[in-house]
């Protein structure tokens, strides 16, 4: 009799073990509705917020860059009343060219953009960007160009920055475009005294 009640007991035990066991089986994931967006498996997030901040960071800081090229040039020494110094237009357009060609370097590392939108913006601006760069760089050959006494390679370098100014796109409001028209301006009035600094 004892045996046949340990054996029972046996029994009951294995059936609660086996009860707990289905008990804790876990549920199948649920499968998402029709309306409902499927979750992005790619492992990247999009770079949209990312761009939109350092794109609007940098429009700033490069139309600062171009205010303070265009208080360099000679023009505006004169009505201001200081003296114009071409190493100062140099330091300043240096300082231009550096500058769009860090944010250039930080933007194109920039992919994965969710709107089509956001990552044309990102391309006209890189445009935008080279041309700044190029225009600096030109402007401080011309100027050291000038302050050597060197006119003629002066004015060449100064034609140069103009015309990469000319073909400019991607500009980001108007008052890029403005400054960008001073700008032009202010080359067009350096050509004119090298070539009167070289027919005097």
């Amino acid at each position: 009799m004892r045996g046949r009640w340990i054996f029972g007991l046996v029994i009951v035990i294995v059936f609660v073990i086996a009860a707990c066991g289905c008990a804790t089986t876990t549920a199948p994931p649920e499968t998402p509705r029709a309306d409902e967006p499927l979750p992005v498996t790619t492992g990247q997030e999009p770079n949209d917020g990312e761009f939109l901040v350092i794109y609007e960071d940098s429009a700033s800081d490069i139309e600062s860059r171009l205010e303070s090229v265009n208080a360099n040039f000679f023009p505006a020494t004169q009505n201001a009343g200081i003296t114009y110094s071409p190493s100062k237009l140099r330091v300043a357009a240096l300082d231009m060219k550096n500058t769009a060609e860090q944010y250039h370097q930080v933007l194109i590392k920039i992919e994965n953009f969710a709107g089509k939108e956001n990552e044309f913006l990102r391309n006209e601006y890189l445009g935008y960007l080279t041309s700044i760069k190029a225009a600096g760089g030109n402007i401080a050959d011309a100027a050291q160009a000038e302050g050597a006494h060197d006119y003629r390679l002066a004015m060449d370098y100064a034609e140069r920055a103009k015309t990469s100014l000319e073909r400019i796109e991607g500009v980001p409001d108007g008052n890029h475009e403005a400054l960008i028209l001073v700008m032009r301006g202010n080359l067009e009035d350096m050509e004119t005294r090298m070539k009167e600094a070289l027919s005097s």
